[in-house]
Parts: C-alpha cells; structure tokens; sequence
C-alpha cells in the first residue's frame, strides 16, 4: 500500500510539474514558431535575385512584430 501511494504521489507530482510548464511555455511556443516562419520567409527573400525586390521582402518582415502579429490575428479571429 505504501509503494502505491509513493507511485500516486510521483504520479501527481509529474503531473503539476507537466502542466505548470506547458503553461509556462505556451506563449514562448507560439512566438518561437512566429520567429521560426519569419526566418523562412527570410531565407525565400534572399533567393529573389532583383536587389529592390529581395529589399521589399525584407523590410515587410521586419516590418511586424510578434505582438503586433498577435493583436491582427486576434482582431481577425474576434471578427
């Protein structure tokens, strides 16, 4: 019974730990994976070979940032 109840505790312990970081790491997660997608379209940009289109490309990625992403995905959705 006392083999159990340690296992139970484990379990629980586990558990709470699980989920206080998926918590934790949910924003980071979804700016992470923002940053990840401008860094492709980055890499897209570089392989345009006229000067003032890769420069357009560029300057329209930098042009946002992860907040201001997340206020017109929530503005969108919200509509």
């Amino acid at each position: 019974m006392l083999q159990y109840r340690k296992k139970s505790i484990g379990n629980q312990l586990f558990l709470l730990i699980a989920v206080f970081a998926f918590i934790l790491f949910n924003g980071c997660t979804k700016e992470a994976w923002y940053e990840g997608m401008k860094e492709t379209q980055r890499q897209d940009c570089y392989k345009i070979d006229d000067f003032l289109m890769r420069q357009q490309c560029l300057e329209q990625l930098d042009n946002m940032s992860y907040d201001q992403y997340k206020k017109e995905r929530e503005a969108v959705i919200n509509n």
